[in-house]
């Protein structure tokens, strides 16, 4: 049940189990991360507060961890709204890449919370380059889309076409047997 819970909130972060459970290793690594969230809350100006995170962590719930970043809004909106190097220090605070945490943002259901300036900034993109991403993603979900509904038939074609296989291989061995029976 614990797992379960684990896995859908890291999901509705963007994020898997394993980035999830990487993040609590990088939290219960006290002295670097208590360094990492200073260093970040100096460059930025912020405050982040990763103590009930580090709590999570260090009672091994996943579930509760991945709710307190999602929870913890100065952490997405300061990093929506930073520049490279703050954004590189407050992922860093959390033991993840820029990149990591961009991906996190942008696949998450915190996107929904961001104005495209904001989602624009965190994936290093300008707006026109945001509704680029967001056009390619919708052709790739149509495509999707498009490769579920046709699966059923494609399951379809491929039955058939096995059963007539089958059958092709089953005649040419009667017709095998009938040409070595009259010899």
């Amino acid at each position: 049940h614990e797992i379960g819970a684990a896995v859908i909130k890291a999901n509705q972060l963007g994020l898997s189990l394993q980035q999830v459970n990487d993040i609590a290793g990088s939290l219960l690594d006290i002295e670097s991360s208590i360094a990492a969230e200073f260093e970040a809350e100096v460059i930025t100006g912020k405050q982040l507060n990763l103590e009930r995170a580090r709590f999570f962590a260090l009672t091994n719930d996943l579930a509760g961890l991945t709710g307190e970043i999602a929870n913890n809004e100065e952490v997405i909106s300061s990093f929506a709204n930073a520049t490279r190097i703050e954004q590189e220090a407050i992922a860093g605070a959390l033991g993840m890449s820029r990149e990591q945490m961009a991906d996190m943002v942008l696949k998450s259901d915190l996107i929904n919370t961001l104005t495209d300036k904001q989602r624009a900034n965190a994936a290093g993109v300008t707006l026109e380059g945001l509704k680029q991403l967001d056009a390619q993603q919708a052709l790739a979900d149509s495509f999707a889309k498009l490769a579920q509904s046709s699966k059923p038939f494609i399951d379809g074609l491929t039955f058939v076409l096995n059963q007539v296989t089958k059958l092709a291989g089953f005649i040419g061995a009667i017709a095998a047997g009938l040409l070595t029976f009259k010899a």
